[in-house]
């Protein structure tokens, strides 16, 4: 989330950590060569937005149309305010870096779409999932356009898309490099000790049940770790 970066960027921080914003932990100084990140997805509520959808895909039922509170608009029109407003807190936390580290070169890369090569091992509907996709497409819109409003001479911002890396790779594919819908055990690191958290949590009188599925749902795999590095390297050749 931006704002665990940049005290420069209002909202709540450090929900997990309890963390000072990482600006200003003291990594970054005139010493500094290269930043990199990857932002936006949590100022938008993209887990929650997913999470909408296959609670909702479960139930038989389309998710983009949903009302949310307390505005009463549609799950898709919020999504599309927050991505909006997610290129002002981009730039925002672009911004304090090159203050923190006027030497550093940045490198942000995008989102790979998760649904690109048709889908049935999930039970978000269709057309959700075409949704999805082009959501995950207007924030790579408007983390480019930070991306291009804070590079100029002597502070260069550089941006890595990842969707031909992924071409191929998304969910349910033979060689998926994001995960589709990962159960919430101890087995898949699926403990309060760990940060894990369930995705869908079942209320239940007295300890809840360990039910639902985990935050590792619907985020890169092992392999698709490598392939973000392997974009950022690309995105830094002959750059860095």
């Amino acid at each position: 989330m931006t704002a665990d970066l940049s005290s420069a960027v209002p909202g709540e921080r450090g929900s997990k950590t309890r963390e000072l914003p990482q600006i200003e932990q003291g990594y970054l100084d005139e010493n500094t060569t290269l930043v990199t990140m990857t932002i936006g997805g949590n100022d938008i509520g993209f887990s929650d937005v997913v999470k909408q959808c296959v609670v909702a895909g479960f139930l038989g039922s389309p998710c983009r149309e949903l009302p949310q509170l307390p505005s009463g608009k549609s799950l898709e029109n919020v999504t599309k305010d927050k991505t909006d407003a997610a290129e002002a807190k981009i730039l925002a936390v672009l911004t304090a870096v090159q203050s923190a580290a006027p030497n550093a070169k940045i490198a942000i890369l995008g989102y790979p779409p998760m649904f690109s090569d048709g889908v049935s091992c999930v039970a978000i509907k269709a057309a959700d999932q075409e949704w999805l996709d082009q959501a995950a497409e207007h924030l790579n819109a408007s983390v480019k356009a930070a991306a291009t409003s804070a590079n100029r001479a002597g502070h260069p911002v550089y941006f890595g898309d990842t969707k031909s890396a992924f071409a191929g790779r998304n969910i349910c594919s033979s060689t998926p490099a994001i995960n589709g819908l990962v159960p919430y055990e101890e087995g898949n690191g699926g403990t309060p000790w760990n940060g894990d958290a369930p995705l869908v949590d079942f209320p239940w009188p007295g300890e809840n049940p360990k039910l639902g599925v985990s935050q590792q749902s619907f985020h890169p795999n092992t392999t698709g770790t490598s392939l973000y590095a392997s974009v950022l390297q690309n995105t830094l050749q002959g750059r860095y």
